[in-house]
C-alpha cells in the first residue's frame, strides 16, 4: 500500500497490477497525446496467441543431484560398524527431508502448459515523431501442477523524435513481471528456477550524422531486476515452518545438557529447508547502469556498403554480493561481400573491477566459539572481447551465424560473467505460405568467484578448537566460494511457420536442450514441443 491510497487494483484472475506497470501504461497514453491528433497518424493492432507446450523437464534440472552427491557418504557410514543408531536415524531423516524439499520443484517432471497471450499495440506517427506502446498478458495454465499457474505482465513504450535531418533522439521504457524460464535460456543460456522476476528497463539514446558518411550514437540504459518467491515456494515454506516447529519441540525434550554446545554449532551451520531452497533457486536482485558510445563510418576503399566502427561501453552493476564495473573498447569492420552476403567483425579489450565483502571466521575460546567477519576486497583484471556475424539473405533462404566473447550481466547471479556465444539459424521458404527453420545455440557463462579467507584465531582459541571434535570439524572444513558461475547450455531446434490467412498463422517447434552447471555438478536434458496459433487484427 502506498500513501494510504488503498490496495493496488487486480486483474479478474486476482493477480496484482503493480504501480510500475500502471506508470508505464500512463506514459504510453501521454506519449500518444504528445502532438495533436490531426497532425499525425494513429495506428493500432491487436494480437492473440494460443500456445500449447509439452515439456518433459519443466525446470530443466538433473533429477536429485544433491541426493546423488550424498550417496557415497551414506555408503561409507553404513560400512562403519561403530555408527550409533541415533546417527543413522538422523541421516535417514536428512535424506528424507531433502527428498521432500525437492518435491516438486527440484525434481524432473513433465507437464502440458497452455498459454493465452492477448496483446495490444498502439502507435502514433508524424513527420518527425514516432511512438509505439505495447501491453501484453500471458495467462499460463499447467495441466497437472496448478500451483505453477501464473499471469505474466509485459509493458513497453518507445518514442523517437527527429530534431533535424542530421540528429535523432529517443527513449524506451519497459516493465515485466514473469516467471518463465524459457525466455532467459533462449537469450543468455542462464537458467532461473521457480522464482518471479520483476524487471524494469529505461533507455535514452541520441544519433547524430557527423557527415554524409559518419554516424555518432550514444545511449544510456538503467535496469533493475528484483526476484521474489513464487506461490509454490510460499506453500512449501508454510509446511516447512510447521515441521520445524514440531521438530524443535521434540529436540528440546531429547537434547541433553552435554550436547548443547555441539548442537548449537550444528544448528548455526545447517540452513533450514526454506533457506536451502532459496540458495538453490532464488536469484539475486541487481541494479545496472550501461552507457555506450560508438562511431560508424562508411569507407570508399571497399565494396559499397562496407564500413568501419569504433564502440565503447561502460557497465556498472550493484547487488548484495558486490559492486562491479566493466569498461571496454572495440574496433570493427563490416563488409558487404555481395548483394546477399555480409560479414562484420570486431575485437578489443575489457577492464573489470570488482568490489565485494569477503568473509572470514574468527575462532573464539568461549561461546559462541566463532564469529563471522567481513573483509572488504577489490580485484581488477584485463581481458579480450570479440564479436563476429555472417549473414546470407537470398530470395528464399536466410542463414545467420553469430559468435561472441564478452563480459555481460548474468541475470539472477548478482555478478558479471565472461559469456561465450555461438548461434546458427537457417530459414527457407518452401512456398508463399510455408517456411521452415532450424537453429543451434551455445552459451557458456563463466565467473571464477571469490574464495573465502582462511579462519583466523589466537593461539589459545586455536588450541581449544583442536581439542573439541565438533569444533575441529568446523576448523578443517573446505573453504567455500561464493558467486561462482560455470554454466553451459546447448540448444537444437526445428520448426515451421504457416500463414493460414492474412489474419491467422500457425507455428510448430521442437527444441532439445542440455544445461550443465559445473558448480552444482548437474547435467540436465529436456525436450520441448510447441504448437502456437496466432491472430492479428487489423492487418498492416
Amino acid at each position: 500500500m502506498r500513501g494510504g491510497s488503498g490496495p493496488p487494483p487486480t486483474l479478474p484472475c486476482g493477480k496484482t497490477i503493480t504501480w510500475q506497470a500502471a506508470a508505464v501504461a500512463i506514459c504510453l497514453g501521454l506519449a500518444l497525446q504528445a502532438t495533436p491528433a490531426p497532425a499525425g497518424n494513429v495506428t493500432y493492432q491487436t494480437r492473440l496467441r494460443a500456445t500449447q507446450v509439452y515439456d518433459d523437464n519443466l525446470f530443466l534440472v538433473d533429477e536429485h543431484p544433491d541426493l546423488k552427491d550424498e550417496e557415497p557418504a551414506e555408503e561409507e557410514k553404513t560400512d562403519e560398524q561403530t555408527v550409533e543408531a541415533g546417527d543413522t536415524q538422523g541421516e535417514e531423516q536428512d535424506v528424507e527431508e531433502l527428498d521432500r524439499v525437492q518435491e516438486p520443484v527440484e525434481k524432473k517432471m513433465a507437464d502440458w502448459v497452455t498459454t493465452i497471450s492477448p496483446e495490444l499495440e498502439l502507435g502514433y506517427e508524424t513527420e518527425r515523431l514516432k511512438s509505439a506502446g505495447t501491453v501484453r498478458f500471458d495467462l499460463i495454465r499447467h495441466g497437472q501442477h496448478s500451483e505453477l499457474n501464473d499471469v505474466e505482465q509485459f509493458y513497453k513504450q518507445t518514442i523517437a523524435y527527429e530534431l533535424s535531418p542530421y540528429s535523432k533522439i529517443g527513449a524506451d521504457a519497459a516493465y515485466s513481471r514473469e516467471s518463465s524460464r524459457e525466455r532467459e535460456l533462449e537469450e543468455t543460456g542462464l537458467l532461473l528456477g521457480n522464482t518471479v522476476r520483476t524487471q524494469q528497463d529505461y533507455r535514452g539514446w541520441v544519433q547524430h550524422n557527423l557527415s554524409e558518411y559518419s554516424l555518432l550514437d550514444f545511449s544510456y540504459n538503467y535496469s533493475t531486476e528484483d526476484f521474489s518467491s513464487s506461490s509454490l515456494d510460499d506453500l512449501l515454506d508454510r509446511l516447512d515452518a510447521e515441521k520445524a516447529e514440531q521438530e524443535a519441540l521434540e529436540k528440546e525434550e531429547n537434547e541433553s545438557a552435554t550436547d548443547a554446545a555441539a548442537n548449537e554449532e550444528e544448528s548455526e551451520k545447517e540452513p533450514s529447508p526454506a533457506e536451502l531452497r532459496r540458495q538453490r533457486r532464488e536469484a539475486v536482485d541487481t541494479k545496472t547502469h550501461w552507457a555506450s558510445l560508438g562511431i560508424t563510418r562508411e569507407v570508399d576503399w571497399l565494396r559499397s556498403g562496407s564500413y568501419v566502427y569504433l564502440s565503447s561501453n561502460y557497465l556498472h552493476q550493484e547487488s548484495e554480493l558486490s559492486i562491479q564495473d566493466s569498461a571496454s573498447v572495440a574496433l570493427g569492420l563490416g563488409l558487404q561481400l555481395s548483394e546477399t552476403l555480409s560479414f562484420s567483425f570486431d575485437a578489443g579489450l575489457n577492464y573489470g573491477r570488482d568490489s565485494y565483502d569477503n568473509r572470514q571466521l574468527r575462532l573464539l575460546a568461549e561461546a559462541p566459539y566463532y564469529e563471522l567477519e567481513v573483509v572488504p576486497q577489490t580485484d581488477s583484471q584485463w581481458g579480450p572481447i570479440a564479436h563476429a556475424q555472417l549473414k546470407y539473405a537470398g530470395e528464399d533462404t536466410t542463414i545467420f551465424l553469430n559468435a561472441a566473447y564478452d563480459v555481460r550481466p548474468a541475470s539472477g547471479t548478482g555478478t558479471l560473467t565472461d559469456r561465450t556465444t555461438a548461434q546458427l539459424r537457417a530459414e527457407n521458404r518452401l512456398c508463399e505460405k510455408i517456411r521452415v527453420y532450424s537453429y543451434a545455440t551455445y552459451y557458456h557463462n563463466k565467473q571464477d568467484g571469490i574464495m573465502e579467507l582462511p579462519p583466523a584465531a589466537a593461539e589459545e582459541a586455536l588450541a581449544f578448537h583442536n581439542s573439541v571434535a565438533a569444533l575441529k570439524d568446523r576448523l578443517e572444513r573446505e573453504l567455500e566460494k561464493f558467486y561462482e558461475v560455470d554454466k553451459t547450455t546447448y540448444s537444437l531446434g526445428l520448426g515451421f511457420l504457416y500463414d493460414l490467412s492474412s489474419l491467422f498463422s500457425l507455428k510448430g517447434e521442437y527444441v532439445y536442450r542440455i544445461h550443465q552447471d559445473d558448480v552444482k555438478g548437474s547435467d540436465a536434458r529436456g525436450n520441448r514441443f510447441l504448437l502456437q496459433l496466432s491472430m492479428k487484427f487489423p492487418v498492416k
